[in-house]
């Protein structure tokens, strides 16, 4: 599954995945370990962690910050992820 955003700052990686459950989110990784799901519909909450120990408040924050500027991108690349398709380039952040 491509990634389609990079948080270069704290080295995660985020993944939309094909015909994926509502609401619309991202699935953020570490070397391939998932660490959280976090929503891109607009409230951009955690919806579940996965590894709360190794995150800190202001890494939340700033990954909220870039999903608030880039929200119409990512919410796009996940309409079209639930038809299968895959046509944006990752969103280096």
């Amino acid at each position: 599954m491509p990634c389609v955003i990079e948080i270069s700052r704290y080295g995660w990686s985020g993944y939309i995945y094909p015909n994926d459950h509502n609401p619309p989110h991202l699935h953020i990784k570490l070397n391939k370990k998932i660490l959280f799901k976090i929503e891109i519909s607009g409230g951009y909450e955690i919806l579940e962690f996965y590894e709360r120990k190794t995150i800190k408040t202001p890494a939340i924050k700033y990954l909220q910050d870039i999903l608030k500027r880039h929200s119409q991108e990512l919410l796009t690349i996940w309409d079209e992820r639930q038809d299968g398709s895959v046509k944006h380039p990752v969103i280096k952040a």
